[in-house]
């Protein structure tokens, strides 16, 4: 709303000047984090999102776990009041949003959406000044009271651009749901002590990607790039990106985390921050199985084979690897080759 018209409804508040970047700084943290519970969501200006709704009650057992866990979200994340409204449309889900009290915070319409807007002032409509002046003359002071004329009255009487409105009080908002396409997602632990031992970041950073990960599956996305960020005790920042070969999984987290963080020099004075950003967000599609798909029993012989090279010396592990697959002899139809990162990599 304009200024003076908010100072006219709050005589007492005070006007402070917000930039434009500011809200997107807040707001876009927010929808990210909204979108760990819907597979999509839209949001065409700052404060107001749209979330598809669509098998959550399923997923969730009941809207009603749903709707404290968006509300929880959003509070969390804007340090700031925010509503929930749930109904068969966009406009039935603004108003609802707008009529729920701070406690609890979230309203689903059971009924139809027509008979929920029916009895609420008109106002709710974005009309123009002339047209609520012309409504209010003919005591047309309610929803239901403008649904109830006929489609051809309201051209008559309002113009052609009122049709819109007058479906959506008719409970037809017909508007599509476009879902925002997610960049990434992270999480990140402070450390009260700089901390300087390889485990304990492997730890954090593998109990952060069980927090993103199953929001992620909810959403029906899969990760195919990770990013761990380190801020260290001596001011300097530590970035390590890796592009996976097949979708995220939370039994891969310590194999990775091992190969991300197996370059960062523990000459440091220690991590004071971690954050694990996940990337390249895509809709999981379905697999087709073959034989070479990763099933968890070789995710733990990887975890094994890692914990094995860093307790026994050089050239010791080694690894059977196809060579001639169809030749005559068995001996000549692998070949052995020393247990490392980017051997295990090659053969994958």
């Amino acid at each position: 709303m304009s200024l003076s018209h908010a100072q006219a409804l709050c005589p007492q508040a005070s006007a402070v000047s917000v930039s434009h970047e500011e809200h997107i700084a807040i707001w876009e943290p927010a929808l990210d984090a909204l979108a760990l519970h819907s597979p999509a969501v839209e949001s065409e200006e700052i404060g107001t999102a749209y979330l598809d709704a669509s098998g959550m009650e399923q997923m969730y057992g009941c809207l009603k776990t749903w709707s404290e866990q968006l509300h929880a979200e959003a509070q969390n994340v804007i340090h700031a009041p925010s509503r929930v409204g749930i109904a068969g449309n966009k406009f039935a889900a603004l108003v609802a949003a707008h009529l729920t009290p701070d406690d609890p915070g979230y309203l689903n319409v059971t009924e139809r959406d027509r008979e929920f807007l029916s009895p609420l002032p008109v106002g709710w409509l974005p009309l123009p000044e002339e047209t609520r002046r012309q409504l209010s003359v003919l005591g047309i002071n309610t929803l239901g009271h403008f649904a109830r004329l006929s489609a051809t009255s309201v051209i008559e009487q309002f113009g052609p651009g009122c049709t819109v409105w007058h479906q959506w009080a008719r409970g037809g908002d017909e508007r599509p749901l476009r879902g925002r396409e997610r960049k990434s997602v992270e999480a990140s632990q402070e450390f009260d002590v700089p901390v300087d031992q390889f485990d304990i970041l492997i730890g954090v950073g593998e109990r952060l990607g069980e927090k993103l990960l199953p929001a992620l599956t909810r959403a029906g996305l899969v990760v195919w790039r990770m990013e761990v960020e380190l801020q260290l005790a001596e001011g300097a920042t530590w970035v390590q990106t890796i592009a996976l070969r097949e979708p995220l999984s939370v039994p891969r987290l310590p194999l990775l985390l091992s190969e991300l963080l197996s370059d960062w020099k523990t000459e440091s004075a220690g991590v004071t921050e971690l954050h694990l950003r996940l990337t390249g967000l895509k809709p999981a599609v379905g697999e087709q199985l073959d034989l070479f798909t990763y099933l968890e029993r070789n995710v733990n012989l990887e975890n094994a084979l890692r914990r094995l090279a860093t307790q026994h010396a050089p050239h010791t592990l080694f690894m059977a690897r196809p060579a001639k697959p169809h030749a005559t002899l068995l001996a000549e139809r692998y070949l052995l080759v020393e247990y490392t990162h980017d051997a295990l990599l090659a053969g994958r």
